[in-house]
């Protein structure tokens, strides 16, 4: 008996151990909007020990056009539609029409109950966004 309340004991700590990264209730959302890219799958962890929210996604180039600086955003709401946050991330690598890359990008949540209710994905050309924003201050 005293071996078996011992195993339970030591089952249980080492349980607590894996705590400090945990699979979230985050709803994840993919806005496949740019043309010729998509996000192919995403997955999360939070890791309590350092406050961080990982995000990994596959991004996929499906066309043939020019993407001058292609970025994987995200997107953090809370549970009434507020946004918090945003983070952007740059593949490590140049992503060739037909090839796919794995990014990851991250958000500091302190703790559990900061995390977001959702999280609004999305493939972004940066460089339109820096022309669109050439051409509005010329104005």
């Amino acid at each position: 008996m005293k071996a078996l309340i011992v195993l339970i004991m030591v089952s249980l700590f080492l349980s607590s151990c894996n705590l400090s990264e945990s699979d979230t209730a985050v709803s994840i959302e993919v806005n496949n909007s740019l043309k010729g890219v998509e996000i192919t799958q995403a997955t999360d962890k939070y890791d309590q020990s350092q406050g961080l929210f990982h995000i990994r996604a596959t991004i996929r180039r499906t066309g043939r056009q020019h993407i001058g600086n292609l970025q994987l955003k995200a997107d953090y709401y809370d549970a009434i539609g507020n946004k918090l946050a945003e983070s952007k991330v740059d593949p490590e690598n140049e992503i060739k029409p037909g090839d796919s890359d794995d990014v990851e990008t991250t958000y500091l949540f302190p703790t559990v109950a900061d995390l977001p209710a959702r999280v609004v994905l999305s493939a972004n050309d940066d460089s339109l966004n820096e022309a669109a924003l050439r051409i509005e201050s010329a104005r």
